[in-house]
């Protein structure tokens, strides 16, 4: 005879329980939710997200402007194609695009690179020293500007052309995590876009280690 709980309900044996709970967990397992790579970040993009079109203007940004808002609206000041990253120090995609990042700067010296490490202030120096950065690179620790821009992601890309407007936003290229597969290379081309007053390639979803924050 089976027993039941008080609601007439079958009661649940405990080996019934641990093979439920053994189903969760490879669930949650196969779907990458115990992945810190994998799970959303923690604040959405909004309408006060820059959308591609849409002109970069650091005084409208209100209390959400940041001293990483100033180093972008000056770098825009100096009329060149602009190309935005925002890296990570316990990203390891961030780590691994470094020789990309740096190749791509020392190639096209008509633009002005900007990185900015989401991280305090106080990382900069060693994440410099470690990976012997040559670009500016300066700290958006209140992932202000992330969220100003819609950087959801690190290594997260955004080109803007000599008259502050976004022109694309997402990855790099098209393989983050291995250099040897790329074959599209879509910073680059947006670049090549602005200069040669062309269609610029399709912003999409980067990919890498979610930035994690709140509104």
């Amino acid at each position: 005879m089976k027993r039941t709980r008080e609601d007439g309900l079958p009661l649940r044996s405990d080996a019934g329980l641990r093979w439920l709970l053994l189903a969760a967990y490879l669930t949650a397992v196969n779907t990458g939710c115990s992945s810190p790579d994998n799970s959303p970040p923690m604040f959405a993009a909004d309408e006060a997200v820059l959308k591609v079109g849409g002109k970069f203007d650091a005084t409208a940004l209100g209390q959400n402007h940041s001293a990483a808002c100033d180093i972008l609206d000056s770098a825009l000041a100096e009329q060149k194609p602009v190309v935005v990253c925002f890296l990570a120090s316990n990203c390891a995609a961030s780590q691994g695009m470094m020789p990309r990042i740096a190749a791509f700067q020392q190639k096209r010296q008509e633009i002005v690179l900007q990185a900015f490490l989401v991280a305090e202030p106080s990382e900069l120096e060693s994440f410099i020293q470690q990976y012997s950065i040559g670009f500016p690179l300066a700290s958006d620790f209140d992932l202000k500007l992330s969220k100003a821009l819609g950087a959801d992601r690190t290594p997260m890309f955004f080109v803007f052309d000599a008259q502050r407007t976004l022109v694309y936003s997402g990855p790099f290229d098209d393989s983050t995590l291995l250099a040897a597969q790329v074959k599209e290379r879509l910073v680059e081309a947006a670049v090549n876009a602005v200069l040669n007053s062309s269609a610029p390639p399709q912003s999409r979803a980067a990919v890498g280690r979610p930035i994690l924050g709140s509104d």
